[in-house]
């Protein structure tokens, strides 16, 4: 090993092999025969690692991947050297030994490598000196070549996907943002001039507008539950209201234009399920049979019911050609055209793999196409009044007492905070407006407010570190504080749970779920 002397690190040991000895295990990997039978039959970037982190191999992939133009350039450096690590060519005694190097997925993975028996997989960012960051998923191994220990490592450039979820969730909330912005004030408008000369012009609005919103919540699902980040939330709901709410949800519909939306006569249970879900994979066959149904003619929703099961069914008098009926649930196959629709694909996914239910369809001329979702579960005969979604019952002083309510609402979106402003006041005593984190901290005071409502992205300060920073003030360690946002993803819920939030309201803002929301934790904490 070159050098007597300890070399200043931050964090890794910062020794390294000498070039002789490098090249020494250079040869010892090429003899045998490591890089033409295992490093270039990986598809993805590779390289071997001796004891002091030095690179003694790389791929092909790598080698095209950094641009060089042999094996041998890559030698004797270590990783963040390679990819031009910004904090490598900070740190004393390059990749390893900076201050920050302790935070990196690669070196950390690499670590726990040199100790585990087994393969070890991680994340890391590599922020380049040129300013761009790359992201990859790491998996290393120790292994032995005679009496030379070697870490191999594989990488997955993570960097396109990370940044198509970043957009994703940037898309989804600012849309969601405006979208709810657009329903809530067609709502309002609604409430406050029932008899205007516009009432058709409006109702359409309106409709078009919860359209909109339930379009992007469809997508926002079908991403989620592509990327395995799809939290069911289940409650118990009555079918028949279930089946009667689709059916004037999508009676406006432009798909449903002369044609007639039909309930089959059925007996009422109850079902504990995800109602968002169930929702989306019944919409999704009423879309498509409406499209596939003439003016003039129907389509007949119905319920089945077993002992142990429900099954619902969407029929239409359209039939479906053999060729169509062998894709149906394809992912990139459409038969409203290409790159067009993912609707029968996302019935199987959200239906099957979340729900746990079996979607299946029959299509001949003697019925037409009738598709059927069956749930296996308990039911049980509806015998009491119930609702989609539960409701917190309002006692007859609860009015009252939501009336002596003092709310602080946070939310940088103008349009946003102003709708549920207004759906606030006509429910509580004062309502208080900021328009970001920085602004609740400066009015907010012990015995002030009754309960704070913070959006989670906001400018300035964020909703979380505003949730962080409440729980440190004097007084305020039991103050309500329930995130509104436009993120179901579970990782966003548990990080507003750490910041110290106590609930959620999904935007956009449902004026039920605020009410019950500001019972269960405004009235209930106060009276």
């Amino acid at each position: 090993m070159s050098g007597s002397m300890v070399q200043k690190t931050y964090f890794a040991p910062a020794e390294r092999a000498s070039k002789e000895e490098i090249k020494e295990a250079w040869h010892k990997v090429l003899d045998a025969g490591l890089v033409s039978s295992v490093l270039d039959a990986m598809p993805q970037p590779a390289m071997i690692l001796n004891s002091q982190r030095q690179i003694i191999a790389v791929n092909r992939h790598m080698v095209k991947e950094l641009g060089f133009s042999s094996h041998e350039e890559a030698l004797g450096n270590r990783p963040g050297e390679l990819f031009g690590c910004y904090e490598a060519k900070e740190a004393p005694n390059g990749c390893g030994t900076g201050k920050n190097c302790r935070y990196c997925g690669l070196l950390k993975t690499v670590l726990t490598a040199t100790k585990a028996d087994t393969e070890v997989g991680g994340e890391c960012s590599v922020r380049l000196a040129s300013g761009k960051a790359m992201e990859y998923h790491v998996l290393a191994a120790l292994k032995k070549i005679d009496d030379l220990s070697v870490v191999f490592i594989g990488l997955r450039d993570l960097s396109a996907e990370k940044r198509r979820k970043i957009l994703e969730r940037t898309f989804f909330h600012d849309i969601l943002n405006t979208a709810g912005g657009i329903k809530g004030f067609m709502t309002l408008i609604e409430s406050e001039n029932p008899t205007d000369a516009n009432k058709e012009f409006r109702e359409s609005i309106a409709a078009l507008s919860n359209v909109l919103v339930d379009e992007i919540h469809s997508y926002r699902q079908l991403a989620q539950a592509e990327d395995d980040s799809l939290v069911l939330h289940k409650t118990t709901i009555s079918i028949r209201r279930f089946i009667e709410n689709l059916r004037i949800l999508y009676k406006g519909h432009q798909v449903a234009k002369g044609k007639t939306i039909r309930i089959a006569v059925f007996d009422d249970r109850r079902l504990h399920t995800d109602l968002s879900l169930l929702r989306r994979v019944l919409a999704n066959m009423l879309k498509n049979g409406l499209e596939a149904t003439p003016e003039g003619e129907s389509v007949v929703l119905d319920v089945c019911n077993g002992a142990d099961f429900v099954e619902f069914s969407v029929a239409n008098p359209g039939v479906m050609s053999p060729e169509i009926q062998a894709q149906i649930f394809h992912r990139s196959f459409s038969t409203k055209g290409q790159d067009r629709g993912l609707g029968t694909y996302s019935m199987k996914l959200l239906g099957e793999r979340y729900l746990g239910g079996l979607v299946t369809f029959e299509s001949r001329p003697e019925i037409g196409t009738v598709f059927r979702f069956r749930l296996h579960g308990e039911t049980a005969n509806q015998s009491e009044e119930e609702t989609l979604v539960p409701v917190v019952e309002e006692k007859q002083d609860e009015q009252e007492k939501l009336s002596r309510i003092r709310v602080l609402l946070a939310d940088d979106d103008r349009f946003s905070r102003t709708v549920n402003a207004i759906m606030l006041k006509d429910m509580v005593g004062s309502v208080h407006e900021a328009e970001n984190g920085r602004d609740v901290l400066k009015c907010l005071q012990p015995g002030m407010f009754d309960i704070v409502l913070l959006d989670v992205h906001m400018p300035v300060m964020d909703g979380l570190e505003t949730a962080r920073a409440i729980r440190k003030m004097d007084g305020l360690k039991d103050l309500p504080v329930l995130a509104i946002t436009a993120g179901t993803l579970e990782e966003d819920r548990i990080a507003c749970l750490e910041a110290g939030m106590n609930d959620f309201i999904d935007k956009p803002v449902d004026p039920d779920d605020l009410r019950r929301s500001l019972i269960q934790w405004a009235i209930d904490k106060t009276f």
